[in-house]
């Protein structure tokens, strides 16, 4: 049921009519960006409530692997790593093909640092100490969260963020004396507006424990929109109710990393034309690299993401000739193309046992032993055990596991090797070299099959640096907020690998912040 909270209550022809207490705000989204923006907004004096359509909280935030990117740290710092903000500005700039608003970069570049440190605060145990340099950063800045204990494995660091604020606020939520509520498997299905065209509410569904559905209206003095992106619609083959069948189809027959929540649904509320908001760069999609295939199941449409610090930790990409064709470190569209010009048909990976593959193009991954080691055995065992990496006793047998011709593959890695020795230049300009390939006789190596798959959507509603969603003349929509991937604006037509969770929790801030001042009639200045 709905929790009862102090307010009015009372009955419609609709269902429930619930007025939140004065000042209130209204979260729409449980992963990090909805998370942030609900303790944000309850620390400045709001009453909140977060909701979320599925189940429980988390959302594609929950299952990031890769990091969160800041800077200059203090992991930095123990690393010996020197790291200015204006050059991750420039790195996430450069990536965004001038297509990102750099107003927005300038935020979310100067506020990194301030958002690890912040995260760092909820729970001792959870140390954003692990770096990794990620394709397209110039130094390693992306964070991950170290294990707990010695040789155990350290928690995904996007299901640790999340398992962390979710403590936090269900704590709060038992002391807050209703000033917090969290209402999970609650569908927002519009935005309520007045005549002046001011955000005054959603409308929701809920699902009841015994099956039915209740419709509510929820009245509040803000909303802040964080309902993650829309990759996962281009499985939907209804145009209509698909937005990247209406506005990217050029991607559409690929899988995907989304969980089947991830539908648009905050860009649908807010581009309804009883609230107008205006939409950006709504084209530009990001194809990761390197989804996994699960060779049991290759043709499954949604892929485990392997996350791009593997490469970052030595992770090399070969095609069905046992070639390398790209700098592994570079950003991840330059990375997805020529994937799909070196990888595709008959250069497309076949392990032994595979004479083809039903994608349109496949790489193999190779981790050597030490490259496992410096990124975390653990995790490895971790995809091992699901099916996703493979490994074997030596390098002849990875030439056989692979179908690839040995001399070939003994002369990609003794190429490689010569250009981490700096005896020779990379044909393909890779600069950073974390470790050689070629390794100690009866050394093992892990390989795993991966192929291109729909990440994240670059476009969303339209924003500016207070987090505030325009309308078509650029003007601020009363009362409404949004942060995370439900916005457009900010990493153009590509993102960097780890500036996703960096996104949710700097904008996530910023919206709680703004929406309880503007509920409180004050004036936040940054």
């Amino acid at each position: 049921m709905i929790h009862t909270t102090p307010g009015i209550v009372s009955s419609t022809l609709s269902g429930l009519l619930r007025r939140l207490p004065t000042p209130s705000v209204v979260v729409v989204g449980g992963g990090l960006a909805g998370l942030c923006a609900a303790i944000e907004a309850y620390k400045k004096g709001a009453n909140v409530c977060l909701l979320e359509k599925e189940a429980r909280i988390g959302g594609n935030s929950a299952k990031a692997t890769s990091g969160i990117n800041g800077v200059p740290t203090e992991a930095q710092k123990v690393a010996g790593i020197e790291d200015t903000v204006e050059e991750f500005f420039k790195d996430t700039e450069i990536s965004g093909g001038q297509l990102s608003v750099p107003e927005l970069v300038k935020v979310l570049t100067e506020k990194s640092k301030e958002a690890v440190e912040w995260l760092g605060t909820f729970d001792p145990s959870i140390k954003l100490t692990v770096l990794s340099q990620c394709g397209g950063h110039s130094k390693p800045r992306t964070h991950r969260l170290a294990p707990k204990a010695p040789g155990a494995p350290p928690m995904p660091v996007g299901f640790g963020l999340i398992q962390t604020l979710g403590n936090y606020l269900s704590a709060e939520e038992q002391i807050s004396e209703g000033r917090i509520t969290i209402e999970t498997s609650s569908v927002v299905s519009k935005l309520l507006t007045n005549s002046h065209g001011a955000v005054t509410g959603v409308k929701i569904s809920k699902k009841l424990e015994d099956g039915s559905e209740e419709i509510s209206d929820i009245l509040s003095d803000a909303v802040i929109l964080c309902s993650g992106g829309f990759g996962a619609s281009a499985l939907v083959e209804d145009k209509s109710n698909s937005l990247a069948q209406e506005f990217a189809p050029h991607v559409i027959g690929l899988p995907t990393t989304n969980g089947s929540w991830a539908q648009g649904d905050g860009v649908k509320l807010a581009r309804d034309p009883s609230v107008g908001a205006a939409l950006t760069l709504m084209d530009q999609v990001q194809v990761h690299p390197t989804g996994y295939v699960h060779l049991q199941d290759p043709g499954n449409s949604t892929k485990f993401l392997a996350p791009e610090a593997l490469r970052g930790h030595g992770g090399v990409l070969v095609n069905s000739e046992g070639k390398r064709f790209v700098n592994e470190l570079g950003p991840r569209d330059y990375v997805t193309e020529n994937i799909f010009k070196n990888s595709g048909n008959e250069l497309m990976a076949h392990p032994k046992g595979f004479d083809a593959l039903p994608l349109k193009a496949a790489s193999y991954l190779i981790l050597s032993e030490k490259a496992v080691q410096d990124y975390d055995p653990a995790t490895i065992g971790f995809y091992a055990k699901r099916g996703l990496f493979h490994q074997t006793s030596n390098f002849d047998e990875l030439a056989e596991q692979l179908s690839v011709d040995r001399n070939i593959l003994y002369e990609t890695f003794q190429d490689y090797d010569d250009c981490a020795s700096g005896s020779k230049e990379d044909a393909f300009g890779k600069k950073v070299f974390p470790g050689k390939l070629l390794t100690q006789p009866n050394e093992p190596y892990f390989w795993a099959v991966v192929t291109p798959s729909i990440h994240y959507t670059m476009g969303g509603v339209k924003i500016n640096e207070n987090t505030q969603v325009l309308n078509s003349q650029d003007q601020p929509i009363s009362n409404l907020f949004g942060a995370g991937e439900v916005t457009g604006g900010v990493h153009g037509k590509n993102r960097l690998a780890g500036n996703s969770l960096l996104e949710c929790v700097v904008y996530g801030r910023i919206a709680g912040q703004q929406a309880a001042h503007s509920v409180l009639n004050q004036k936040l200045l940054f």
